[in-house]
């Protein structure tokens, strides 16, 4: 009778131990998940804003970049590079490296990923159209 309750309570104590360390595990490639894809769209942001900034060198910054916006290359830079200060700070950068996301925050920082990447898919859209504009007005 006591062996039973001793594998019985050994059992429940293996089950409760798997329980907490998959559970911790889950949580952390959640996390990890916001980290990876804050950083991924980090360097694809800078990426994109060096590939704009060495238009402006090779060219003339003060040119109008858009056919349809009053903006020039050197402008667009310089709000790139401000929604960059913004969109990727270092204090969200520890927030998610370090903390324990609440699900408000997990519901809050899925919209802005979504939204970096939106706004990373617009740059690419952008960035081929200043090659254009930049091309057309030096032919």
């Amino acid at each position: 009778m006591e062996s039973i309750i001793f594998v019985g309570s050994l059992l429940l104590i293996s089950f409760l131990v798997y329980l907490f360390f998959f559970r911790n595990n889950k949580e952390l490639d959640k996390k990890s998940y916001y980290l990876k894809r804050f950083l991924r769209n980090k360097e694809q942001s800078l990426k994109h804003i060096n590939q704009v900034e060495a238009l402006v060198v090779e060219n003339n910054g003060s040119k109008q970049a858009f056919p349809d916006k009053d903006m020039t290359f050197f402008e667009y830079l310089e709000s790139l590079k401000s929604k960059y200060e913004n969109d990727y700070s270092e204090i969200t950068h520890q927030i998610l490296r370090k903390n324990r996301l609440s699900h408000a925050q997990k519901q809050e920082y899925t919209k802005k990923l979504l939204q970096q990447s939106e706004d990373l898919y617009l740059m690419e859209v952008d960035l081929g159209i200043l090659k254009k504009t930049w091309k057309n007005s030096v032919s």
